[in-house]
């Protein structure tokens, strides 16, 4: 399928990463590619960068193939989509379409592009690897993430990621800062959206922090971040 302009400049980022290249099926799984469906180019709806781990057990084909059915997603139908496939939905899927209800063309990212891959299996990465991975590059000194976001400038980023400490390094290395400051601001139970806007740097663009939506739906927790996503997040 021919790729529009806004996905041949993400392929020049993905392209132009050289440790991930080296790495990509080596050791490690496929390299995570970001899509942006035709009908997001000048649709004049904001963007929603939602940041996961969803790896899809690492399956290049699959994967790819769900980036490239956004809108299918979004309406959770069966058309184009193998209709025994029952991860649409997942609480990650139920999400999404939450903030694509709310008016946001909504685009799926992983935080780590490349996964541990163990006897055709993918695993999670060691924190030594996930901060290498996730670390600036260049002549212009930073990460693949900052990358993405500089090109597309969404104006809404939800990390969707949990607060354990593995993913606070990858975090902190892709904005190069201290990743004990990103500690005060993990979610809770108590407060399980946080603002990390101001922390990371980003003008315009507004940084929410959470638990992974698997966690999220259990309890109480789920429709609390709704609330606060729903207050947060409201198009006007």
């Amino acid at each position: 399928m021919e790729l529009n302009r806004v996905e041949l400049a993400l392929k020049e980022i993905y392209d132009g990463w050289q440790l991930g290249n080296e790495c990509e099926n080596n050791g490690y799984s496929a390299m995570f590619r970001m899509g942006y469906p035709d009908e997001y180019i000048d649709s004049g709806r904001p963007l929603l960068m939602y940041v996961g781990q969803e790896d899809l057990n690492g399956n290049k084909g699959k994967t790819q193939e769900w980036i490239r059915k956004y809108q299918t997603i979004q309406r959770a139908e069966n058309n184009e989509l193998d209709p025994d496939e029952k991860v649409r939905y997942s609480p990650f899927w139920v999400l999404y379409r939450t903030f694509c209800d709310m008016g946001y063309n909504s685009l799926w990212n992983n935080l780590d592009k490349l996964l541990k891959l163990a006897k055709k299996e993918t695993k999670p990465l060691e924190r030594e690897a996930a901060v290498a991975f996730n670390a600036p590059y260049g002549e212009e000194g930073i990460s693949v993430l900052q990358r993405e976001i500089n090109l597309l400038k969404p104006k809404v980023i939800v990390f969707a990621i949990g607060p354990r400490e593995k993913y606070r390094a990858s975090l902190a290395s892709a904005f190069s800062i201290d990743v004990s400051l990103l500690y005060p601001y993990r979610p809770t139970r108590q407060n399980c959206v946080n603002d990390i806007s101001s922390l990371l740097g980003l003008k315009d663009t507004i940084v929410l922090w959470t638990y992974h939506p698997n966690y999220l739906s259990r309890g109480k927790l789920k429709d609390e971040a709704t609330q606060k996503f729903r207050k947060l997040l409201s198009i006007k």
